[in-house]
């Protein structure tokens, strides 16, 4: 166990908060603590929910043979979540995942969402742009083709290799449309004027 915080607490006695890191914690347990080299039984265990609720142990769920290293979240969220629906079936005891990897999860599944649309409206603003700049509809969705290349090259790219879209690679398709966009434009332009 991680030691996170102490306290003394005038009815208790030493109350101490532990993250289990791995094995259990159990009422009656000797425990030792490694800075002072002491030995001490354990006389209560309990969890804040946020009120104290006592139980009779604290353990690490195994999960460690089951999770890959690199697993994408959800993944991993999924798995932690059936786990724990079998482990604690025909008990009433609830559970709910939390933390930052939920949050995260949560983060992505809405940036996934939000990257379509706002391509759809990139590319429909692009569009609205190049046909104000060149006047003309067959230039400007010969324009518009290069970048719709460029996104889908990169997209597919990163599905060939398993690259996975999250807060850094969601950003791969912004650079993509605005580098060649612009490219696409210096070469129209160009060529117009030759």
């Amino acid at each position: 166990c991680l030691l996170v915080d102490s306290w003394y607490d005038t009815y208790l006695g030493v109350v101490i908060l532990v993250r289990v890191i791995d094995g259990k914690l159990s009422k009656h347990m000797k425990i030792k603590m490694m800075s002072t080299n002491q030995e001490y039984i354990v006389e209560k265990v309990g969890v804040f929910t946020p009120k104290p609720v006592d139980i009779n142990e604290l353990k690490m769920i195994g999960l460690k043979d089951k999770i890959s290293v690199g697993e994408r979240i959800s993944v991993l969220l999924e798995k932690i979540d059936s786990y724990l629906q079998t482990k604690l079936e025909n008990t009433n005891v609830e559970y709910q995942l939390s933390g930052l990897g939920v949050l995260y999860n949560n983060l992505l599944q809405s940036l996934f969402g939000s990257q379509i649309t706002s391509l759809v409206f990139v590319f429909g603003a692009i569009f609205l742009m190049l046909l104000f700049l060149f006047k003309s509809l067959l230039t400007s969705l010969i324009v518009l083709f290069i970048p719709l290349i460029a996104v889908g090259f990169v997209f597919s790219f990163m599905s060939i290799l398993s690259i996975p879209l999250d807060i850094m690679t969601i950003t791969v398709a912004a650079i993509s449309v605005g580098m060649a966009v612009d490219n696409t434009i210096h070469y129209i332009c160009r060529y117009k004027k030759e």
